[in-house]
């Protein structure tokens, strides 16, 4: 499905029961991926990656959706100087560089080290999300997004 996303527009786009929401920020898009399954599904790394313009792949961190939550992911991440864990319910948690808790992070990008910092001025980036469901097979969902300038 093609679609020009305008700001303040928001796209739904349903595959295999869990709902992406996508909107434009300040530096490209947020995803916002909601589980509207009865299970929870498990992001698996290290097949879950981001793709760069540029073609470089960084990989995502393991994170599990109870049924009926959301997390979000930001093209390009947002957070810096952080890294982040989740636990065993899937609440993401940010650590500064020394292992200090920051807090809960409420599904936000988290970025692991300098090589996923990166800005999208144009052309494309994709997101390849890999969810293992409780009990089912895994789920291979592909997002592309081409971003123009005018």
């Amino acid at each position: 499905m093609a679609s020009n996303l305008d700001a303040g527009d928001t796209l739904t786009v349903q595959q295999s029961g869990l709902m992406y929401s996508i909107a434009r920020n300040a530096a490209g898009l947020s995803v916002i991926a909601f589980n509207d399954t009865d299970v929870p599904v498990t992001l698996v790394e290290p097949g879950s990656v981001s793709v760069d313009p540029n073609g470089r792949r960084h990989v995502l961190i393991e994170r599990t959706l109870l049924p009926r939550t959301s997390t979000r992911f930001d093209l390009p991440p947002r957070v810096t100087g952080v890294i982040a864990a989740t636990d065993e319910i899937g609440t993401s948690r940010a650590y500064d560089e020394g292992g200090i808790l920051l807090g809960p992070r409420g599904g936000a990008t988290l970025r692991r080290d300098d090589e996923d910092d990166w800005r999208w001025f144009n052309g494309t980036a994709r997101l390849l999300l890999i969810w293992k469901p409780d009990g089912g097979e895994q789920l291979r969902h592909e997002l592309v997004f081409d971003k123009r300038l005018n």
